[in-house]
């Protein structure tokens, strides 16, 4: 088990971040079906993102849990079955009212927003929360960089020439959405490939 003061994964996550990059190839642009009348903005909300992503992380054979740790922690575990391998993050929110109905609204907030980020989900037009008090409207994130991050996770993640392969593999077939970082990711993957090689 590997831990840092934000993330805890397995000892490996070449198979993890393989499967990740399936899933975004596959996720479709959710729908931000509900709006903040506080803020004017809209934002996606959580029956809409489990709706969205149920099938994607199926086919990718992902899965994720979700628990409530303590009195204001959430825990969210992203796994991949087949291989064991597993990410897993905890954060703490506390509720603007404290009784039932207050954590209950923040609980569901935790739980779309620790999904949004553990998966790299755009569900936002604007920060509907506004929890950083910022007057800035957060950037979108663009889909291609979304998936040269994950194919950056999957060959750094390889120990090994077998391991660098398959994760290439999955990369190849999906070359075309690499978009203007493919040559970044052949130089990435040739650098991989020597220092493997000088094992």
């Amino acid at each position: 088990m590997i831990e840092s003061d934000q993330l805890t994964h397995s000892e490996t996550v070449g198979a993890i971040a393989g499967a990740l990059m399936g899933f975004h190839s596959t996720v479709p642009a959710i729908n931000k079906n509900a709006e903040n009348p506080f803020y004017r903005s809209k934002y996606a909300d959580l029956p809409a993102i489990l709706k969205a992503i149920k099938d994607p992380l199926q086919s990718a054979g992902l899965a994720f849990a979700q628990f409530a740790v303590g009195r204001d922690g959430l825990t969210t575990v992203i796994l991949h079955p087949e291989s064991g391998e597993w990410f897993k993050s905890t954060f703490e929110m506390k509720p603007a009212k404290d009784d039932p109905q207050g954590r209950g609204s923040a609980l569901t907030y935790q739980r779309r927003y620790a999904l949004c980020a553990a998966l790299g989900l755009d569900t936002d037009e604007d920060d509907d929360g506004n929890a950083a008090s910022r007057q800035d409207a957060p950037k979108q994130q663009d889909p291609t960089l979304v998936f040269f991050g994950d194919v950056k996770a999957a060959l750094n993640a390889a120990k090994s020439m077998d391991e660098l392969k398959a994760a290439w593999g999955l990369t190849h077939r999906k070359m075309c959405q690499l978009g203007k970082y493919r040559e970044e990711a052949e130089t990435l993957k040739e650098k991989r490939k020597a220092a493997l090689s000088e094992r």
